[in-house]
């Protein structure tokens, strides 16, 4: 389990099925754990594929919305609430 928040951006940063080649470049040059997480909790509240597959079997593992919130996360490194 991840608990450190900046392995965690760019652990997601790697899985997300949603991002292009360009976005997750775009996303590992950001310095800033909040700002990373930000922009992919964005790209995930604006996608119109509200389903997580499975890159090889499409299995379906989650909605978007089960992922994760970034809520009042300003200058709070704890992923807890």
């Amino acid at each position: 389990m991840l608990v450190n928040p900046v392995q965690f951006s760019f652990w997601t940063v790697g899985i997300f099925p949603i991002l292009s080649d360009e976005e997750r470049l775009k996303l590992l040059e950001i310095h800033h754990v909040i700002q990373r997480l930000q922009f992919l909790n964005q790209k995930i509240s604006s996608t119109e594929q509200k389903c997580i597959n499975c890159k090889y079997c499409q299995f379906e593992i989650a909605t978007v919305g089960d992922l994760f919130t970034v809520g009042e996360a300003e200058g709070n490194t704890s992923l807890c609430e």
